[in-house]
């Protein structure tokens, strides 16, 4: 029975041996070396050191946000009846204004600004530390931006009237 496959041509099937025959050459084995080399390692990742600078950046902006959290939750009651607070800080400053009950929309609003204005600096301070960059100025513009805001609430919706 023929065989259907193709005749190897020009060797490619030879041995060394039989390939230096066809050429009329004596065939030599190659020669190898008595040294062996050492089996290659696997490249080691190197951890590399984080500069003072980065390793502040991160510790501050973390110290900053938590204690933001902190005053954010202890600020909650003080939101919740802000014309009875603030009447307090103008009794202790010796002023004789009193606000009414209808100051208490501007806790409610400034309760809702700080938790908006946190929950932006939080994302945006993780996200600059991700990319390595400074973040620990984010925190801190997040807190005036509050401050603004609160001052804008007290004065636009806030109704001051004498007792």
């Amino acid at each position: 029975m023929p065989d259907d496959q193709p005749r190897p041509q020009y060797g490619e099937y030879a041995t060394p041996e039989q390939q230096a025959a066809a050429m009329g050459r004596e065939y030599s084995p190659p020669k190898t070396s008595p040294v062996s080399s050492p089996p290659p390692t696997p490249p080691v990742q190197a951890v590399q050191p984080q500069s003072l600078g980065i390793v502040l950046n991160r510790i501050i902006t973390i110290l900053f946000l938590a204690y933001g959290a902190i005053m954010f939750i202890n600020d909650i009651p003080i939101y919740q009846d802000f014309a009875a607070s603030f009447n307090k800080v103008l009794a202790t400053a010796g002023n004789p204004t009193r606000v009414s009950s209808d100051f208490n929309v501007v806790g409610t609003w400034a309760l809702v600004a700080n938790v908006v204005l946190y929950l932006a600096a939080v994302a945006l301070s993780f996200w600059q530390l991700r990319r390595g960059r400074l973040s620990f100025y984010i925190p801190v513009a997040g807190f005036v931006a509050f401050l603004l805001v609160l001052v804008i609430l007290a004065i636009t919706i806030g109704h001051f009237s004498p007792v």
